[in-house]
């Protein structure tokens, strides 16, 4: 019976020492933030940003250039008066939202490198059909099918930059790739110089249309041949070959990597199971505060850039020495004192992304009712409060991007980033109806007011988010914000 006793305790030894080693060796796995921290940034990542980039500069020319067009269309198309043009306008983000629905679960379900490519896709498909379109009601149908491109791409590359920069680069490089829309929205004006310098020349919207899809045309086949894929896609999916022949073509010298996973990493099974994720008790408050800031981002920044558009056409004269064209490209050259503010606060600000993002939003509700004050005639004053406006609001449309974009954690960040973006998209759906409903042709009270009590309600809702998440590794499995006592929030090396 002795040696039975010390037999068992030998056994029970070497099985306490077999579990010891396993856990040494997990504690010396790496985790893969770690990885991308120590790889830095290659021109892999550069093109990349590109990439993605190019999808939201592709947005803003879109978006710009039907705002802008819309009096040119009626001019050929009698049956559009002002509530048409306002459909007109909001169909497109009508498909943006419906898009952006669907890109949530369709890019967490089979990657985010495809969803990018078949936006590119559309976007040039789309567009160019809409430069040949008979009528109005073809028209509309082919802007939401714009539209839903790019609501099905945004989240997409959004998520895909986010997952792939190192943790000291990430949240500016999200900012970078949004600054596209600015780019965009220039190219557009430009094109609008061309083509139609007082925004209502018959027939040059077809020109606008074929304009303002080059830049898909022409970037889709470098995404189709040279994007990579997520990450932390594929450590999610377990696609270890794919992984570690991705980091070694970003840092040949990479030996065989050993990545720590965390426990709770499977992936949803369905759409259903996806939503429920994120609108898991510990996740309500962040998606819901972040769901309503992107509705008052996108309801300011494109209600403005359309009531930008409407007034700089209808106080132009033929005798001004500048364009109502020319007007409306100044006044989106303005939005990029709003994206260097933001790269700013993510770079260098004491304070976290929660705080910035409040003040961004009071901004805006300041501004807003300062125009409230001023009228068409003051063109001396109202021109310049509206580059203003356009320049804080632009501030804001990127600032929110780029918390949505690291609020959720990878097996679900697809799904989340598509939703919040789809409930911003009502704002830009609602934004032109609301504005030909409750304006004339001097007074535009009602709907900056609006403006200003939504941005107002955004900036108090702001405090319910329960984590800041500035400088903080991305969160991989858990259904809750990384936070200083879950693995995903150890230090980057460096950092």
């Amino acid at each position: 019976s002795r040696d039975r006793g010390r037999s068992l305790v030998q056994v029970a030894c070497i099985r306490y020492s077999i579990v010891v080693l396993l856990a040494r060796k997990e504690d010396m796995k790496e985790e893969l933030h770690q990885v991308l921290d120590r790889v830095g940034a290659t021109w892999s990542h550069v093109l990349t940003m590109i990439i993605c980039g190019g999808l939201l500069l592709a947005d803003g020319a879109e978006m710009l250039a039907v705002s802008a067009m819309v009096k040119s269309l009626a001019t050929e198309f009698p049956e559009m008066g002002p509530t048409e043009q306002g459909l007109l306008v909001s169909m497109v983000f009508l498909g943006v939202l419906v898009g952006s629905a669907a890109s949530g679960a369709v890019g967490d379900r089979i990657g985010r490198q495809p969803v990018i490519v078949f936006s590119y896709l559309c976007l040039g498909l789309f567009g160019c059909l809409c430069a040949v379109s008979p009528n109005y009601q073809i028209m509309i149908g082919l802007r939401f099918g714009v539209g839903f491109a790019f609501g099905l791409g945004v989240p997409a590359a959004v998520t895909m930059v986010v997952e792939s920069m190192p943790t000291q680069l990430r949240d500016n490089s999200t900012n970078f790739i949004n600054a596209g829309f600015c780019f965009g929205e220039l190219y557009a004006g430009l094109g609008c110089m061309i083509f139609m310098p007082r925004l209502q020349e018959a027939g040059q919207w077809r020109s606008m249309c074929l304009w303002s899809s080059l830049p898909a045309l022409v970037i889709f086949p470098f995404a189709l041949w040279l994007q990579h894929e997520s990450p932390r896609f594929l450590l999610v999916n377990r696609r270890t070959e794919e992984l570690n022949n991705l980091i070694k073509t970003w840092s040949p010298k990479e030996r065989e990597l050993e990545l720590s996973t965390p426990r709770d990493l499977e992936s949803p099974a369905g759409v259903k199971e996806r939503f429920a994720r994120i609108f898991a008790p510990d996740m309500l408050a962040t998606t819901v505060c972040l769901s309503y800031c992107c509705l008052v981002a996108n309801f300011t920044f494109f209600g403005q850039s359309y009531m930008s558009a409407q007034a700089f056409a209808e106080i132009a004269k033929p005798t001004d020495t500048m364009s109502a064209a020319a007007q409306l490209t100044i006044s989106a050259s303005f939005e990029f004192p709003g994206a260097i503010l933001s790269m700013l606060l993510v770079a260098y600000a004491p304070w976290g992304f929660n705080t910035s993002l409040s003040g961004f939003l009071s901004l805006n509700a300041l501004l807003a009712m300062a125009l409230i004050t001023l009228d068409l005639d003051l063109q001396a004053w109202y021109i310049p409060a509206t580059y203003l406006i356009r320049m804080s609001s632009q501030g804001l449309f990127l600032f929110v991007y780029v918390v949505v974009g690291t609020a959720f954690p990878t097996v679900v960040r697809n799904t989340g980033v598509g939703f919040c973006f789809a409930v911003g998209r009502m704002g830009s759906i609602i934004a032109p109806m609301v504005f030909e409903s409750t304006t004339t042709e001097e007074h535009h009270e009602v709907f900056i007011a609006l403006t200003a009590a939504l941005a107002l309600a955004g900036a108090w809702m702001v405090q319910w988010l329960p984590q800041d998440m500035k400088g903080k590794p991305l969160g991989e499995g858990s259904t809750t914000i990384p936070t200083e006592t879950t693995p995903f929030a150890k230090p980057a090396p460096g950092a």
